[in-house]
């Protein structure tokens, strides 16, 4: 599926959209104003380095980071049950934080 979404000329136009943009992308998100209230899930691969805490408190002021051992850039298709776990463990917790909240 992956190979044959690649083969589109579609494709290598929607990259190269996406590449223009990560500039403003990331000036964007180095100055907005981290994440309150919400509990934020971070999913990193196996292959590259942890956030420090320093950086994670940038992002937010509760956020997890789960390592992906097995994975590189796409942590979806090499570990799909770790996202499905992942989510799954954040939809339980925002329904217990609306249970707690609601008394």
């Amino acid at each position: 599926m992956v190979a044959a979404h690649w083969s589109r000329p579609g494709y290598y136009a929607g990259m190269r959209n996406h590449v223009e943009s990560v500039p403003e992308s990331v000036r964007e998100i180095q100055n907005s104003e981290p994440i309150r209230g919400i509990p934020v899930m971070l999913l990193t691969p196996g292959n590259s380095f942890p956030l420090s805490e320093d950086c994670l408190r940038q992002i937010g002021d509760n956020v997890q980071q789960v390592i992906a051992p097995a994975s590189a850039h796409w942590i979806h298709l090499d570990e799909p049950q770790l996202v499905i776990d992942s989510i799954r463990e954040m939809a339980m917790s925002a329904a217990q934080e609306a249970l707690v909240a609601a008394g």
